[in-house]
């Protein structure tokens, strides 16, 4: 069985502080490196000395300040982007001119719009390689729905609604892209209300996205200071589906007689499928590995990761215009 080696640049929570040697649920990119049998993490980067070394000492890898330290005379074929968001666009240049096999950069592409754009368009050659961590995407529960949506089996899509907190880009994005993965392109039709409960440059929008021929999916915003929250639920013809992050799980509803009033349907649950964000990497490291031998199409490439995005960023313009004039 063939072995990639990885290199992971940020040693930050998703990087490395989440998960644990040894256990089950993959929490980071370094964790998920050392733990799936296609990889090696042959070494982790960060700026800060304190959180590279806990890292290293973490995951008992090499240690470098740079990526052109950790790239200078070692060859890696897989490199994730942990750094910030505002890092990002410096460092995956840095990274791409290394010519390892596959990026794996963490959502969203970069801060602003146009600097993603700028990127998307720089790199066209690269689109395929470069892959978004939307972490949805990637698990067989989340792409089983998108197939049964794409054939048509709950018909036509009707409305939906998502409750987020903690940005819009941060978190929002998403949802965004969990919905646009299942329906396509949409447009945001109007914005109605937000809070900063993450930053000032990513507040917490209600916004509406429409989708053709004429369904409306609602982000509605929460406030992180009263806890996580992300449930989605998609009403189309035939089918609700809820999908819980508090119950783990997706539901599908399916329209019955009602027992209680003649002549009337009522939805009832038809099927629930556990949702395990802890084998989630797993499921990412997979595909990498099809893209690093070419044996795949990216579930969500450079440019997907943007598209995403520019809905997010139509959203916080025309809250901004709104409110700032």
């Amino acid at each position: 069985m063939k072995k990639y080696k990885a290199l992971v640049v940020g040693c930050g929570n998703i990087g490395s502080v989440f998960g644990k040697p040894g256990t089950k649920s993959i929490l980071s990119h370094a964790q998920a490196y050392v733990s799936h049998p296609n990889f090696t993490l042959g070494g982790v980067v960060d700026v800060d000395p304190l959180k590279s070394a806990a890292a290293a000492k973490k995951w008992k890898v090499p240690v470098f300040s740079s990526v052109n330290d950790a790239m200078r005379d070692l060859t890696y074929d897989v490199v994730s982007i942990c750094v910030s968001t505002k890092e990002h666009a410096a460092v995956l240049r840095q990274v791409i001119e290394k010519s390892p096999k596959v990026i794996l950069l963490e959502k969203p592409v970069t801060n602003d719009l146009k600097e993603s754009q700028k990127l998307a368009d720089q790199f066209k050659n690269w689109d395929d390689r470069i892959l978004i961590h939307y972490t949805r995407r990637f698990m067989p529960e989340f792409r089983s729905l998108k197939e049964k949506i794409s054939k048509g089996e709950f018909g036509a899509f009707i409305s939906g609604h998502c409750y987020y907190s903690k940005g819009v880009l941060n978190n929002g994005s998403h949802a965004v892209d969990l919905v646009r993965f299942f329906l396509g392109e949409g447009h945001v039709i109007s914005v109605s209300s937000g809070r900063v409960d993450f930053s000032k440059e990513d507040p917490t929008l209600t916004f509406a996205v429409g989708f053709k021929p004429s369904g409306v999916f609602n982000l509605l915003e929460a406030d992180q200071k009263f806890g996580s929250i992300f449930e989605i639920e998609l009403l189309f013809e035939k089918r609700l589906i809820r999908i819980s992050e508090i119950k783990m799980s997706i539901e599908e509803f399916a329209l019955k007689p009602s027992l209680l009033w003649k002549g009337k349907q009522e939805w009832a649950r038809q099927k629930k499928t556990k949702i395990n964000f802890g084998a989630a990497f797993g499921f990412v490291l997979d595909h990498v590995a099809d893209l690093a031998e070419a044996r795949a199409v990216s579930l969500c490439s450079l440019s997907e990761g943007v598209h995403s995005q520019r809905l997010c960023a139509q959203a916080l313009k025309m809250y901004q215009e709104a409110n700032h004039g």
